[in-house]
């Protein structure tokens, strides 16, 4: 464990302050609950009934599985480059490249979802006032406004997802707590007929709620005190976000529409809130999920710029590329890896305008690329660990991701399955090359 405990990149270490254990709580949460806890319960409700609740329960181990295992290997592999230098260490350079491009790619497609959620709910509400706009004038609005805050120092950024993060969280316990409490149905748990395909499938769906975890490590070198504070915002971040998803997804499954059915209503978050907040629940989610959306996108992509830049100074990229992309503002912000998500995202977002590539297509693609990314991370961890307990943790989601990822669509397990053949290709030729 010595030769991974020295294992640093050669990474400018960070100027002026940095995260604390609320901060990087209120940094972790935003990406976790996101867009997810505003699409997924109903999409999962709606093929598993009421046997939803127990898919969440499961799902959130598997979270706080991966939580520790991550929060482990950040402490062990400090470095913007994150769970990548784990990668490294256990298979060689070729996988690292493999798994930094699956995280890379997934950041050129998953935070546009997340805005364009977001999108769709502004577009809604303000529709309502006169003023009829599409979906992705607010997501490139939010874009820009996620762009100009990032470029602020990593700590600014953190006590903004808090205070966020904070009021989310409050507002969607409180409705669904309440909605449970005093608007439930009769019986409360109603038996459906499911398959293992309907098992699978909402899995599948409900690993956007896991999405966060692999980035942790991206931060590990602006986090004040790394082994007391990771470790002890890892599980607050669990727990919170663990509580949420349950209560929202129990609200969803007991709500009594006979006692509860407003008119207008922009989803079914909205119906849960409306017996504690009435007629605003409309408003009250739309600005729930825009400071949602808005945490995720910053989380994500201030993480995975500061993994672009780690690529950069290892000459990852065309050396044509490397210089800007390797750039760094005065208080350490990567601004190159920032610059080049932002114009990756606006042609995303223009290719979703003129219909190229479906919202199913883009979030079809980010689960599969994410999931990639994760696999190898925690396949190379199990080599890294000599501990039995995280060994065995790594191996049993390892097995839960890899079934997640079958049931993925063929042509897009044929885009990774292309990327990886070229990395075996690479690691055969280093190999034989050394």
């Amino acid at each position: 464990m010595d030769k991974t405990t020295n294992k640093i990149n050669n990474n400018t270490t960070t100027n002026g302050k940095k995260l604390g254990i609320f901060t990087l709580t209120g940094l972790i949460i935003g990406p976790l609950l996101g867009s997810g806890i505003v699409i997924m319960p109903p999409l999962v409700y709606e093929t598993l009934g009421d046997y939803s609740v127990f898919g969440w329960i499961f799902m959130m181990i598997l979270s706080g599985i991966f939580a520790y295992i991550a929060s482990k290997l950040c402490i062990l592999f400090p470095g913007d480059s994150g769970l990548a230098d784990v990668v490294e260490y256990s298979f060689g350079k070729s996988f690292r490249n493999l798994t930094a491009t699956y995280l890379i790619v997934s950041a050129f497609l998953g935070p546009v979802i997340i805005l364009m959620v977001s999108g769709e709910y502004l577009s809604a509400l303000i529709s309502n006032w006169g003023l009829s706009l599409p979906p992705e004038f607010y997501a490139l609005l939010l874009l820009s406004l996620a762009f100009i805050t990032l470029l602020k120092d990593i700590a600014q950024v953190g006590k903004i997802s808090t205070i966020l993060s904070s009021i989310i969280t409050v507002v969607l316990l409180a409705g669904g707590l309440f909605t449970i409490a005093f608007y439930r149905k009769d019986p409360v748990f109603v038996p459906t007929a499911i398959t293992s395909y309907d098992i699978g499938h909402s899995f599948l769906i409900m690993f956007w709620s896991i999405l966060g975890w692999e980035i942790l490590g991206n931060y590990s070198l602006e986090v004040e005190h790394p082994k007391k504070i990771i470790p002890k915002s890892a599980l607050l971040a669990v727990l919170i976000v663990s509580l949420v998803y349950v209560v929202v997804s129990f609200a969803i499954q007991t709500i009594d529409t006979n006692l509860v059915n407003p008119p207008n209503m922009v989803s079914m978050l909205s119906v849960i809130l409306y017996p504690l907040f009435g007629d605003s629940a409309n408003a009250l989610l739309t600005i729930t999920v825009t400071g949602l959306c808005f945490c995720s996108y910053m989380m994500i992509i201030g993480g995975v710029s500061r993994l672009i830049t780690s690529q950069a100074l290892n000459g990852a990229f065309p050396s044509f590329l490397c210089k800007p992309l390797s750039l760094r503002n005065e208080t350490n912000v990567p601004v190159g890896g920032i610059g080049f998500l932002f114009i990756a995202n606006i042609v995303t977002i223009g290719i979703l305008a003129f219909n190229l590539l479906s919202l199913t297509d883009i979030i079809t693609m980010t689960n599969a690329f994410l999931i990639g990314n994760a696999l190898l991370s925690l396949l190379a961890s199990i080599k890294v660990f000599k501990n039995s307990l995280p060994r065995f943790g790594a191996i049993l989601i390892s097995i839960c991701f890899f079934i997640m990822l079958m049931y993925s669509s063929q042509w897009v397990l044929g885009i990774l399955s292309l990327f990886l053949i070229v990395a075996l290709i690479n690691w055969y030729l280093d190999r034989k090359n050394n």
